[in-house]
């Protein structure tokens, strides 16, 4: 016989599990955590032909890093 829409599923949970009440429950609740953790940005569409994976992006920017700690601070270009 098919269950109708009205009537609840069988489950192996207890009545006494009631995950509403417990502090630690919702959806996307470590998701801004990650984000941070993560420190992803997305690049624009002309710099991702140029910068296709990781390794090229962290390569540009290690080689900008270094020569700008090689230029003078004060210089005028």
């Amino acid at each position: 016989m098919e269950n109708s829409k009205d009537e609840p599923e069988d489950d192996d949970l207890l009545p006494e599990y009631d995950f509403k009440s417990m502090k630690l429950v919702g959806r996307g609740i470590y998701a801004a955590r990650y984000r941070e953790a993560q420190r992803l940005f997305k690049l624009e569409k002309d710099l991702a032909v140029v910068f296709p994976n990781d390794a090229s992006d962290n390569a540009a920017l290690r080689e900008y890093l270094r020569l700008t700690a090689e230029t003078p601070a004060n210089s005028s270009v």
